[in-house]
């Protein structure tokens, strides 16, 4: 049997705001294509589960999303409803999609022990031009935090490797560039 994987994102189709949603979706279901048991953990306007076409497994959970601390509010959530599909699925792998998602994925691999995956679409530091004020910090802290804990890396272009290796002088991790299953 193929591996059962928990993939966190803050954005998934219908909700985007960048292209982590369109990244998200089509890998999820291309692994499901190819056998993988692939659920997917994201906000929505409604907490609930429901099986897409081809085969990946969506749970909603109720975030509102314009309020300060919904970040550290949707990881509370994500982190609970997490465990309750690593409990009743059996999930052999924790795919987190950026620093967003980063405080629940790590938490949810080290409580369960399986390995952590985390794809780093892009940082603070390359989306700011450096880290200037006090909040860009937090997020680069959460970024190194969620590189340096995971068991993968995966990039989706050599500049974002080697801006990751510059950054948190990470060398022993492997950095692997992402390519649609």
């Amino acid at each position: 049997m193929a591996a059962r994987i928990l993939v966190l994102s803050w954005e998934y189709p219908p909700y985007k705001i960048g292209g982590i949603a369109e990244h998200v979706d089509a890998l999820s279901r291309a692994l499901a294509t190819r056998g993988y048991e692939v659920h997917v953990l994201t906000p929505g306007r409604r907490s609930g589960y429901r099986q897409q076409p081809g085969g990946v497994h969506l749970h909603r959970i109720e975030v509102d999303l314009h309020t300060p601390d919904y970040i550290t509010r949707m990881n509370r959530v994500m982190q609970e409803t997490g465990a309750s599909i690593i409990s009743s699925y059996g999930i052999d792998i924790v795919h987190a999609h950026d620093w967003m998602v980063s405080d629940a994925a790590i938490d949810l691999a080290r409580d369960y022990q399986i390995p952590l995956v985390a794809t780093m679409h892009s940082t603070e530091f390359g989306r700011s031009g450096g880290i200037k004020e006090t909040y860009q910090m937090r997020i680069h802290e959460k970024e190194h935090r969620l590189v340096s804990t995971a068991d993968h890396v995966i990039v989706c272009s050599k500049s974002m490797r080697r801006e990751l290796k510059g950054l948190f002088g990470i060398e022993d991790k492997t950095y692997r560039l992402c390519q649609m299953v």
